[in-house]
């Protein structure tokens, strides 16, 4: 009598992949990306992982930076010539003897649209800057000044009460200048990215921060550190020789340098609310 051969159903059955889910996969990173384990938003990474991930913004955004600090350039000359203008035309009423009663009331209006303007577009300008090294897509340079202007106002008005708040803290004592100025320091960027009032933003700075100042203090002070040190070693040829040619070279080499770092300072700031965001 012949064995009775197994029927597929009993035979050992595999675990499909829908009986094991969810799958672990692992995550796709880009290669320029660095992984950042064991970090979460409550934490603040290391300043090394601040810093790379501060050159790799670097790298990705510097065109961008390029072109919207040109775009800047052209802004700071066009309101610098308006009100060139304003006080030529001043200048001429008297030096020619003109209709005061007309030239000056047609200045003052020139030069109080400028100063509005140019107050405005220095703000939105400034936010520009900012959005270039941020991770918030944008198309184009266009779009991003026009949510930049959108936002100039309560982003004027948060920076204008930021500065007041530091500036009694520093008049009291050094120490809760500095301890305010970390723990609002984020609502400029919170009303920049999300959607917060000015008086919100400031609460939800001091929320954010709460149980971090020491980290926080930490990171900017090796940040500083290794800045000033930067400056300083491209200081050291004018410092050191005192031949014409020699401070000609180290000035340019400063001018240089300072080209070179100068959006770090933007970068960094971002990075730090980027880790304490929520």
């Amino acid at each position: 009598m012949s064995e009775t051969e197994p029927t597929p159903t009993s035979l050992p059955q595999e675990p499909s992949p829908v009986d094991s889910f969810p799958l672990q996969v692992p995550p796709v990173v880009p290669p320029d990306v660095p992984v950042i384990s064991n970090i979460t938003k409550a934490d603040l990474p290391p300043f090394s992982v601040l810093f790379e991930e501060t050159l790799r913004i670097y790298k990705r955004n510097i065109l961008s930076l390029t072109k919207v600090s040109l775009v800047n350039l052209m802004i700071y000359l066009a309101v610098t010539l308006i009100m060139g203008v304003a006080g030529g035309i001043i200048y001429a009423s008297v030096a020619f003897k003109l209709s005061l009663l007309i030239v000056i009331p047609v200045s003052i209006i020139l030069g109080v649209i400028a100063l509005f303007f140019g107050t405005r577009l220095a703000v939105t300008t400034g936010m520009a800057l900012i959005m270039c090294v941020s991770d918030v897509p944008f198309n184009g340079i266009k779009a991003m000044y026009k949510e930049a202007w959108g936002r100039a106002s309560k982003y004027f008005f948060v920076s204008f009460v930021l500065a007041l708040i530091v500036l009694g803290g520093f008049l009291l004592f050094v120490v809760p200048g500095v301890i305010w100025s970390l723990m609002f320091g984020l609502a400029t960027y919170i009303v920049l990215f999300e959607d917060f009032g000015a008086i919100e933003a400031l609460k939800e700075s001091k929320r954010r921060t709460d149980g971090k100042k020491g980290k926080l203090v930490l990171r900017y002070v090796q940040f500083m550190v290794l800045m000033v040190l930067v400056r300083v070693v491209s200081a050291i040829p004018s410092a050191v020789f005192e031949s014409t040619e020699i401070q000609i070279f180290g000035g340019i080499l400063t001018f240089i340098i300072e080209v070179i770092v100068w959006p770090f300072n933007l970068i960094f700031p971002y990075l730090i609310y980027k880790y304490t965001k929520p």
